[in-house]
């Protein structure tokens, strides 16, 4: 069994165990990473290495490789593929696409659950994810009675949030609107983007929101670049 194989194998196993069989829905390219199948639970099961295999193993899955993935939109998988194939690909470049839609061959579904179905104990593989370590909750203890309050046991009271605003030179960028400092409208999709939260990607494309275009030929700018790259212009 190949390693991209092994890992699409594992990922509909995570996803057709829970309360709701989502193997055939479409799922977030984040999820995957994140809280699906993180490095640190299904390594052993993966039998990765590094995090850098786990990466490179999910980058060629996204890719399209052995035909058990396709992502929306079909730019992302694009993009996946001519990384994969560059001369030193980057791993992880699929976090650039975290809102991207991932969905997985629905043949190679219904063959790997009638397997499920089939066999009885699940492969020893299952057994080896491992559970997130437990959460310790700090309670505090009361002072003694007759005790005056000190300093160290005085509740802790967070300081309010400091509202940080865009630098000088974006405030009147299409990418920030003036009262939140967060993209008005995807410049991809041209679709509105959620108010009063941290955006650096669009919800329905993909789209990075915080590259800057010229405003010439639409190439790509850092946020502190001065002169277009590609045409010289001033921005």
């Amino acid at each position: 069994m190949g390693d991209v194989q092994r890992f699409f194998g594992q990922l509909v196993r995570a996803l057709s165990n829970g309360e709701v069989d989502r193997s055939r829905e479409p799922i977030e390219i984040a999820e995957i990473y994140q809280s699906i199948m993180p490095y640190r639970r299904c390594r052993k099961a993966l039998r990765v290495d590094s995090s850098e295999d786990y990466e490179m193993v999910l980058l060629r899955l996204l890719a399209g490789e052995g035909g058990y993935a396709s992502v929306d939109p079909v730019e992302v998988q694009d993009a996946l593929i001519e990384e994969v194939n560059s001369v030193n690909p980057n791993p992880g470049a699929f976090r650039e696409y975290a809102a991207a839609k991932v969905y997985l061959n629905s043949s190679a579904v219904l063959t790997l659950t009638a397997d499920f179905d089939r066999y009885a104990p699940p492969p020893p593989d299952l057994s080896e994810m491992e559970p997130d370590p437990p959460v310790e909750r700090y309670i505090p203890k009361p002072p003694p009675e007759n005790e005056a309050p000190t300093a160290s046991r005085l509740p802790f009271v967070p300081e309010p949030a400091v509202h940080v605003s865009p630098p000088p030179g974006l405030q009147q960028s299409h990418l920030f609107s003036e009262t939140d400092g967060h993209p008005g409208a995807c410049p991809s999709c041209s679709r509105d983007l959620p108010r009063g939260r941290q955006i650096k990607f669009c919800p329905y494309c993909g789209r990075n929101v915080k590259v800057r275009q010229c405003p010439s030929c639409d190439t790509d700018l850092a946020n502190d670049w001065k002169f277009c790259i590609n045409c010289g212009s001033t921005v």
